[in-house]
């Protein structure tokens, strides 16, 4: 059984991976975030998720990086429309990648975060699958090892980021502190 999985970061990749891959897939990863800003952060995230993987036979595409995919939409008027074009986007892709590898199933590791909008992730992942004759996997209980998970990224020196990724996350961040 083969899945492709949206990857957010390495964060969230980790109890999704685990429990697919205990499920017997055999996953392609997709580092597919054109909402990350700016680009190093964008690249702090990938060195990240390549050396958690580095020993592991994970095949990864990663899609070119263009900003312009994600944002600058003026017909958007509220942070939740972004965030939700933002999902839907990045699961188009994931859909767009899978059918074109003759992928059946598809995941997204967004849904390995408790600060997600998962009801919408799932809702817009299971329009996409109707629509293009895939299944979408997920198991809400990955979110639960969000915290143990971003532990591990400590312990192993990983980049760990303090945003969500894009560039209204980072300035709600910045009024955080």
């Amino acid at each position: 059984m083969k899945l492709a999985l949206h990857i957010c970061c390495s964060i969230c990749f980790q109890e999704p991976y685990r429990s697919l891959k205990t499920l017997g897939f055999e996953i392609t990863g997709i580092y597919y975030n054109p909402n990350i800003q700016p680009y190093q952060e964008y690249l702090n995230r990938f060195d990240a998720l390549k050396n958690l993987v580095k020993d592991d036979r994970l095949t990864l595409l990663v899609p070119k990086y263009n900003a312009s995919e994600a944002f600058f939409d003026a017909t958007i008027k509220t942070r939740e429309e972004q965030c939700n074009k933002c999902y839907y986007i990045r699961l188009k892709r994931t859909v767009e990648e899978a059918k074109a590898k003759s992928i059946k199933h598809f995941s997204t590791t967004l849904l390995g975060s408790p600060y997600q909008k998962h009801e919408f992730i799932i809702s817009t992942a299971g329009r996409l699958a109707s629509e293009h004759g895939l299944e979408f996997v997920q198991d809400p209980k990955w979110k639960d090892s969000y915290h143990k998970s971003k532990n591990n990224s400590r312990s192993l020196n990983l980049y760990s980021q303090k945003y969500c990724g894009c560039i209204y996350s980072k300035a709600d961040r910045k009024f955080e502190d």
